[in-house]
């Protein structure tokens, strides 16, 4: 899934604003919150953005914003 949506699968968390490691993280803060879920609004009905298809079906819809349920509330830290 991380090859898909274009995260690196061999990091567990962003290192810094630049870095893209965890799928559910969009705004790369090492968190996931209520803003994550909100930066989906515009790709819902927007240009198809495969970063945002969490669940890889070819569209970004409310399915990918239900994923949010297993993380919202979470945060990573690297070693």
């Amino acid at each position: 899934m991380e090859v898909f949506v274009g995260t690196d699968p061999d990091d567990a968390c962003p290192d810094n604003p630049s870095d893209d490691a965890w799928p559910p993280d969009m705004d790369k803060d090492a968190r996931v919150t209520i803003l994550d879920v909100l930066m989906h609004k515009p790709k819902l009905s927007g240009p198809y953005d495969r970063r945002y298809d969490l669940n890889t079906d070819g569209s970004v819809n409310i399915l990918d914003v239900l994923l949010y349920k297993a993380t919202l509330g979470m945060s990573c830290t690297n070693p």
